[in-house]
């Protein structure tokens, strides 16, 4: 089942690259090159050994007589890393290559042989990683594999139009292959967009007769998938289906429209969140107002520190303008004269 991918209207999500604090290659030799032309006697050594290659990994070669006008599928598939593989025509030059064919994990080259001969296969995984246990096979076309393969190359070369067209013929030739119909449907979705350009703003821009063929190739490619017991990227076509249909996406909220308790997790309201029940009026927690904690009546400005310290919140009921007892003060307490200014510290014991 290829990857969910759908032209989708609804958004998407981009995912940035980090770079860390590595100074790239090419600067390095800047780098070396200023520095050995700073340093005197600096003298170019003839080189004991100096080649330019190009490094080739690991891959194992196969080889195969076809005939001109030959359809032929060349599979490789495994489940212990990325294959990778490259086709040779019979002077050796590289013909076609494939790594993760239709958006899945096996790589695939489908085509018609150009002419008579010999032709290589080159097996080896993406980017030269080590490797493992695969299945590699040749084998003759058929004409949907043909058809669907000309439809991927029209998608990639934006030719939407009559990717759309190919797609149709390969519903024609395999009735019941879910990625045909979720093809054509991505492939008309994009060459309406491709045709609309600026003016196109979502599925209410749509001609009433392709937004219909859209739907019905959504719905269509949905069946097949719940079919092969794919219920949940069903699901998520037919969520596009509608959001083509109806204009409206399905997991958006009316305008006005609240979220629902359910979605707030733990169900906390404001009230709960509040502690000690603080209203926007200024209440403090137990329900006691601002002008109850300042004696008198007085604002903040006006209350001295003398005022807002009651007599029995210092040791020995002494306020900060009077020394604290010597018998107040427990062993091993910083003395009177390591505290400046006479104050008083909190858990200084």
């Amino acid at each position: 089942m290829p990857s969910f991918s759908i032209f989708s209207l609804r958004g998407h999500q981009v995912n940035g690259r980090r770079w860390f604090g590595l100074l790239h290659p090419v600067a390095w030799g800047m780098l070396l090159g200023v520095w050995s032309a700073a340093v005197p006697g600096a003298i170019a050594q003839e080189a004991i050994l100096d080649e330019q290659v190009e490094f080739q990994p690991a891959q194992d070669a196969y080889t195969f007589t076809a005939e001109a006008g030959q359809g032929i599928i060349i599979e490789m598939v495994s489940e212990e890393f990325d294959p990778f593989i490259t086709l040779l025509n019979p002077a050796g030059d590289i013909l076609e290559q494939n790594d993760d064919y239709n958006d899945t994990l096996q790589a695939s080259i489908v085509l018609e042989i150009p002419e008579t001969g010999d032709y290589t296969v080159l097996a080896g995984s993406y980017y030269g990683q080590f490797g493992g246990n695969y299945r590699i096979s040749v084998k003759p076309a058929t004409d949907f594999q043909l058809v669907y393969d000309r439809a991927l190359e029209l998608m990639q070369s934006q030719d939407y139009g009559q990717a759309a067209e190919a797609y149709e013929a390969a519903t024609v030739l395999v009735p019941n292959d879910p990625n045909s119909y979720l093809g054509r449907a991505d492939a008309l979705l994009r060459h309406q967009a491709l045709l609309l350009g600026e003016s196109f703003g979502g599925p209410n821009d749509l001609p009433p007769e392709i937004r219909v063929d859209i739907v019905a190739n959504y719905e269509k490619a949905a069946q097949f998938y719940r079919a092969n017991g794919n219920g949940d990227f069903a699901a998520l076509i037919l969520e596009q289906a509608e959001f083509v249909r109806t204009g409206e996406d399905p997991g958006a909220l009316p305008p006005g429209e609240a979220i629902p308790d359910e979605l707030i997790p733990d169900q906390v309201t404001l009230d709960e969140a509040t502690p000690g029940d603080v209203t926007p009026d200024g209440a403090t927690p137990g329900g006691v107002t601002l002008d109850e904690l300042i004696p008198g009546g007085a604002t903040p400005d006006e209350v001295t520190l003398d005022e807002a310290i009651p007599d029995e919140g210092t040791p020995g009921g002494a306020t900060p303008d009077e020394p604290i007892p010597d018998e107040a003060i427990p062993d091993g307490a910083i003395p009177d004269e390591a505290i400046p200014g006479g104050a008083i510290l909190d858990g200084a014991n």
